[in-house]
């Protein structure tokens, strides 16, 4: 029908640079490395969860998360929570298990929590939560 409904100009771009949106489509444009049929955003995936013996509840979770381990750790625990893109959002030192967790000041969203457990010799666990 001749009617131009979108448009946009770009400037030159180097060798190897192209421009993306972020998220794919819908986001604002900028100079990236060529993706050529893939995804332009960064992303962190995590499809496991290291070491099962700590079980966290409720999940999702408003105010407080609690937490019911198998017996063969400590009651004392450092915990990191991390949001999604992997920044450090609350760093607790030689926390009671049976005590839980306040969360109230985190923004809802997805969270990975890690329980370094006071017997240096076990693995940490790594669980997945949902903050409301």
């Amino acid at each position: 029908n001749g009617f131009v409904t979108d448009s946009i100009s770009f400037g030159a771009l180097k060798k190897d640079e192209s421009f993306s949106r972020c998220p794919n489509g819908t986001g604002s444009f900028e100079i990236s490395k060529p993706t050529f049929n893939a995804e332009n955003c960064k992303t962190t995936s995590v499809t496991y969860e290291i070491n099962n013996d700590v079980e966290i509840f409720p999940n999702p979770a408003n105010d407080r998360l609690y937490f019911r381990n198998s017996g063969k750790y400590s009651d004392l625990s450092d915990i990191l929570i991390a949001d999604i893109h992997g920044r450090i959002v609350k760093n607790v030192m030689n926390m009671s298990l049976s005590d839980g967790l306040d969360i109230s000041q985190l923004p809802p969203g997805f969270y990975l929590i890690k329980f370094n457990h006071a017997v240096s010799s076990l693995e940490p666990s790594i669980k997945k939560f949902i903050k409301q």
